[in-house]
């Protein structure tokens, strides 16, 4: 409700249009339809929906879009840009508890900031990486927990005090449990979750930077990472693969792509390949359940 209290206020101030699509009523190809028809110069969509379909769309209007929290590198911007003649594209990041966008780009940043950044803190906002164990701020360049402070972070949970200082500390930091590095310039990359993260024998991996890696292979069409209970390890890497149409491939043939190019302990030790992940109704991949079904799978 408050953003689409300040979408309205948005359309009252600049006399705008605001398009809104009713939970599951329009599909991707109809969202082009709109940008063409409406004229729409703000488009805000999770990037991965054009990335997986082909647009056609030759004369669109839109001049900028803003990234959720997905996959997104070279490639796939080039392929969301093109078709739809996008003049900008602003990468963003942000949680619903921080109403929503914290970090932001610039349009004129180029392809590799937009592509492993997710820009700059948002004015009046302010951001740091700590340590998620002892929550000591760690080096500029150092991967640590990001949290976030100032107007646009929420009160509470509604009716879940226990959740609330779970997540906001007493001086009204915010936990976002997301893995991140700052550079010099300010610029933060976003690496992971940590509940995500995987242990294998004392060494920290993280899932987002093998599954990258693995969108690079020609016949991946989506890759997601998780650790697996090994009585030895602790917990093992394995890769959960969704294969691009008519496309065969094998475990070896996998883990034979990742040598050389990724360090041996992220190398996957297994890899299976499904045809559908488990979602939550909001769209996103159940990790947890995923594990289920793979530690299941392989008889763990």
């Amino acid at each position: 409700m408050r953003h689409l209290i300040k979408q309205f206020c948005a359309c009252i101030s600049f006399s705008c249009l605001l398009c809104l699509a009713g939970k599951g009523s329009l599909g991707h190809f109809s969202y082009i339809r709109y940008i063409y028809i409406y004229k729409i110069y703000i488009y805000i969509y999770i990037l991965i929906v054009i990335y997986n379909k082909h647009c056609t769309l030759k004369k669109g209007k839109m001049c900028f879009q803003i990234k959720y929290s997905v996959l997104v590198d070279q490639a796939n911007i080039a392929m969301v840009c093109i078709p739809v003649q996008v003049t900008w594209i602003f990468i963003a990041y942000g949680t619903t508890e921080n109403s929503p966008v914290s970090f932001c780009g610039f349009p004129t940043d180029n392809l590799e900031r937009k592509s492993e950044t997710v820009g700059c803190i948002a004015s009046h906002i302010e951001a740091k990486v700590v340590d998620p164990g002892s929550g000591q701020l760690v080096p500029l360049g150092i991967s640590g927990e990001l949290m976030i402070r100032g107007y646009c972070v929420m009160l509470e949970y509604w009716g879940d005090v226990a959740k609330t200082d779970e997540c906001i500390a007493k001086d009204r930091w915010y936990k976002t449990g997301d893995i991140a590095s700052l550079d010099k310039y300010g610029f933060c990359r976003i690496e992971g979750r940590i509940k995500d993260m995987i242990i294998r024998g004392g060494e920290n991996i993280y899932p987002a930077e093998i599954e990258q890696f693995l969108h690079t292979h020609p016949k991946v069409q989506e890759a997601q990472v998780i650790g697996i209970k090994d009585e030895r390890m602790g917990e093992e890497v394995c890769a959960c693969l969704k294969l691009k149409a008519g496309q065969d491939c094998s475990a070896e043939d996998i883990k034979a792509y990742c040598k050389g190019k990724i360090a041996h302990f992220k190398i996957p030790r297994y890899v299976t390949f499904v045809n559908d992940y488990p979602l939550t109704v909001s769209g996103k991949i159940q990790k947890n359940k995923l594990r289920e079904q793979t530690e299941k799978f392989l008889a763990l």
